[in-house]
């Protein structure tokens, strides 16, 4: 647990010993200035000593009004979400801020409640965070310094003492970052989650699952990514229930972690969540699927070959390379011809990973097109006119030729009479000619 800080103005300093005294008989451990050991930075100590107190009790006294230093101890505290307890030690019109909070009247020597005030303590630590972090004395000065920068006003501060607490080893640097996933700024939350994920500390697991509730989408975005970087399998039904957040961004994440976690338990939630409205995320999710390779995705990724999309077409005809079945030969073939030049030119390459015979026949029908392509190519630089060279057609052909001469070239043996009768329609001077020479060349050698 932690301590009870101690406000006071210093002629005010036989109450506060008293308090002291009172309170340490009641098992409470007390903070006072007077801890502070010489050449010590004595605004950091405090800073960090209210924050990692319990409850702030504040003597209050005309003297006490009047010092900045105790209304900066108390209104820090406040800010802090750290409670505070007023104390009466001598009339004074309070604060308009500390009226607004229970004070106790100790003014009455004879009759001082000391009795409310140990009740109203117990009552703040039961109230106490579980987490709240707690900087040993021991601690780095500048590990000290990056916790209390993360509730500066400046931007710039913040980010750099995220980084800081990131870039060390100290243990109470982590639990300091973990500690800010729920700060009252949002970006200090959201580069703390950021930070731990690229530090892949899993003991942060569980508060960055609860963090995927976080009320700011950008939050929760970083948060469903970093679970993805640690790759912890526990994290995967709050990601499912991710796929369901309000925001795209989030939900993008959250099927992207799920791929990088690989879990197949998430299959049937991927898979419902391809209805989603938004075509980034979708092309997520099928990412995610694709790298999982379980067999019951197959007619899934089938049917995104016709997806509007053309990214999502291109990770389905991924998806299905990697599953390897010749039952979705003929789909490929049909995305050979797909408008999108890069889905078909993935589509072709997956058919000459695959290696099935029943592509073969495709493959050198497009091999043949293009050596009639070339040859009418010729032509018509003889001719001012040629029916027979369309440059519309040539010009996408001419970039898949090097995918269809590798995919072929993959079937070994079994392609070389087909490729040695698609080389007796070649010009003798025509380029693709000799293209298609060295990979009979090379098979033959193989």
């Amino acid at each position: 647990m932690g301590h009870v800080f101690i406000s006071y103005q210093h002629n005010d300093f036989d109450f506060a010993q008293v308090l002291i005294h009172n309170l340490e008989k009641a098992d409470f451990e007390t903070w006072i200035d007077d801890h502070l050991q010489g050449g010590e930075d004595w605004r950091v100590e405090i800073d960090l000593a209210i924050k990692s107190a319990f409850v702030l009790v504040v003597i209050m006294s005309p003297d006490a009004k009047l010092s900045e230093y105790v209304a900066y101890e108390w209104s820090f505290a406040l800010g802090s979400s750290v409670k505070v307890i007023p104390v009466m030690l001598k009339q004074v019109t309070l604060h308009a801020r500390l009226e607004t909070l229970h004070c106790l009247d100790f003014t009455n020597l004879r009759n001082r409640p000391w009795d409310k005030l140990i009740d109203a303590i117990k009552g703040a630590s039961y109230e106490y965070e579980a987490n709240t972090l707690h900087v040993p004395q021991n601690t780095p000065l500048y590990i000290k310094q990056a916790v209390i920068a993360l509730d500066s006003p400046r931007s710039g501060d913040r980010e750099s003492a995220v980084s800081i607490l990131a870039e060390t080893k100290h243990p109470i640097a982590h639990q300091a970052l973990k500690r800010a996933l729920q700060h009252p700024l949002s970006d200090v939350r959201s580069r703390s989650a950021e930070a731990l994920g690229q530090m892949k500390d899993v003991s942060a697991v569980s508060a960055l699952i609860d963090a995927l509730k976080d009320t700011e989408g950008r939050v929760r975005s970083r948060s469903a990514e970093a679970l993805g970087q640690m790759k912890d399998v526990s994290a995967v039904p709050a990601l499912i229930d991710a796929l369901k957040d309000t925001e795209g961004s989030v939900r993008r994440e959250a099927a992207e972690s799920l791929g990088e976690i690989g879990d197949t338990t998430a299959v049937p939630a991927l898979i419902d969540a391809l209805k989603d409205t938004e075509a980034y995320v979708r092309s997520s999710i099928a990412s995610a699927l694709s790298v999982m390779k379980d067999i019951q995705t197959l007619p899934i990724f089938v049917g995104l070959l016709q997806d509007k999309e053309h990214f999502i077409r291109i990770h389905a005809i991924n998806a299905l390379c990697e599953l390897r079945d010749r039952s979705t030969i003929p789909a490929l073939i049909e995305s050979t011809k797909d408008p999108d030049l890069m889905v078909s030119r993935n589509a072709i390459t997956t058919l000459g990973v695959m290696k099935d015979m029943q592509a073969l026949p495709s493959l050198i029908g497009f091999l043949r097109e293009i050596v009639e392509l070339e040859i009418a190519r010729e032509a018509s630089k003889t001719q001012k006119r040629s029916k027979r060279f369309d440059p519309f057609k040539y010009e996408p052909n001419l970039h898949k030729r090097s995918n269809i001469i590798e995919a072929i070239e993959n079937f070994g043996e079994i392609a070389i009479p087909h490729l040695e009768e698609v080389l007796q329609h070649s010009n003798e001077s025509d380029a693709f000619r000799k293209q298609i020479e060295s990979i009979l060349n090379s098979i033959k050698k193989v």
